[in-house]
């Protein structure tokens, strides 16, 4: 009974109290113009949960929490089409990035269409279910065609002021282009929140299913190691097909066998093995970390005739709270000039990527080990969602060290 009065109290100095939660937040439409209303929105604050306010959630009730979704979804998805439209030097004007800013209007129409029919208030738990669905799956191409969209703008770019246009080289000299990044930056933030709380929320509201560890959408024994070795299990079978070899990787100088299973693995590190966290966030950014590291290993092989490299994972927690972990090969490596260049949305190492819009949905079906330049750039988004990191030093010729802070 007394952590719930706790939880309770930190929801609260959030603003997600039950008095608070009970009078709702959206902003109702009435008779205003529909641009008017959803700029109205995207000036409202939008909170980024942490673990433990997300676990906290389990102690408000169904309808509190489908409240603080709606209010999430409808704050989230006005802010991301201010941010979209707002993008600078026409980047807003191509046709992939006008396409998911109408995804997002409809994402409002269909908010304001089942609050007009009543809303939590009067309308069934599953009709909320259903309308959090279609926004759901009306983005699930999100990432395509953002990336169609910096296509399209390069080439735009490109046929006005020639074919040596390269942008991701020219950010340093022009502001505008750092500001579209930084734009990007935080869309993606706001989609990631918003992502984060339907998961959250349909689990703990009406999935039947419990799954033994996780609090909605997070696990409270989230084991990196075996996250690790899934991510490798997942990227070296494609680094041997694209690469035609495959290095080893070691964690705490264990060696990870392609075929073992990951549970297999918690052990490898002493001080504590497992955190609260959101399991599919940090999955994503070690498979981004290790494709490339695999894949820049296996180019330097190629170049050099030499050895096959391993891809050396250290893992270690903090005296107090936290884990740290470093993924080292020793690839290529990367110079300044190209360190400078590798947080951009509009960069990429591979040597093989779409060069049009028309190319990317096939080139994505083959699932590519680099092409799109959005892996690190997102990572460090993920990262730093619950007040990590992502850092990345480099020698050319030497390798590349990378570490994420938990």
């Amino acid at each position: 009974q007394v952590l719930p009065r706790r939880a309770m109290r930190r929801l609260a100095g959030l603003g997600l109290g039950h008095a608070t939660v009970a009078r709702g937040f959206c902003q109702r439409r009435s008779k205003k113009p529909l641009l008017k209303l959803i700029c109205e929105n995207a000036e409202l604050p939008l909170h980024r949960y942490t673990i433990r306010e997300l676990l906290d959630q389990r102690f408000l009730s169904t309808t509190e929490r489908n409240q603080l979704l709606l209010r999430v979804l409808t704050i989230g998805v006005c802010r991301s089409v201010v941010s979209l439209k707002s993008l600078p030097f026409e980047f807003s004007a191509t046709e992939s990035i006008t396409r998911v800013t109408n995804d997002y209007v409809e994402d409002f129409k269909d908010i304001e269409t089942f609050e007009d029919a009543g809303g939590l208030a009067a309308l069934a738990p599953d009709d909320f279910k259903k309308l959090v669905s279609t926004i759901f799956t009306r983005h699930r191409s999100t990432m395509i065609h953002l990336a169609c969209g910096v296509i399209e703008f390069e080439a735009g770019l490109r046929r006005q002021f020639g074919d040596d246009v390269e942008v991701a080289s020219l950010r340093e000299e022009m502001p505008v282009l750092r500001e579209i990044e930084e734009s990007l930056d935080r869309f993606f933030t706001t989609r990631v929140t918003m992502r984060l709380m339907i998961n959250h929320v349909i689990r703990l509201n009406f999935s039947t299913e419990e799954i033994p560890g996780f609090v909605g959408a997070v696990n409270t024994k989230c084991s990196p190691a075996q996250l690790l070795v899934k991510a490798y299990q997942g990227a070296a079978p494609m680094c041997a097909r694209d690469m035609g070899v495959m290095p080893r990787m070691f964690i705490n100088d264990r060696l990870v066998d392609l075929h073992e299973a990951p549970s297999e693995y918690v052990e490898v590190f002493q001080g504590g093995t497992t955190l609260p966290y959101v399991d599919t966030h940090m999955f994503y950014v070690c498979l981004e970390i290790l494709k490339n590291g695999l894949r820049t290993t296996a180019m330097k092989q190629k170049e050099d005739g030499g050895e096959l490299a391993d891809i050396r994972v250290l893992l270690s927690r903090g005296q107090k709270e936290g884990m740290g972990i470093k993924i080292g090969d020793s690839g290529q490596g990367m110079d300044r000039r190209t360190m400078g260049k590798a947080w951009s949305y509009f960069f990429s190492s591979a040597a093989e990527k779409p060069s049009t819009a028309l190319e990317v949905t096939d080139f994505d079906k083959r699932a590519p080990l680099a092409g799109f330049g959005f892996g690190l750039p997102i990572s460090r988004v993920l990262s730093r969602y619950f007040d990590g990191g992502l850092e990345v030093n480099s020698l050319p010729g030497v390798g590349t060290d990378v570490h994420l802070y938990l």
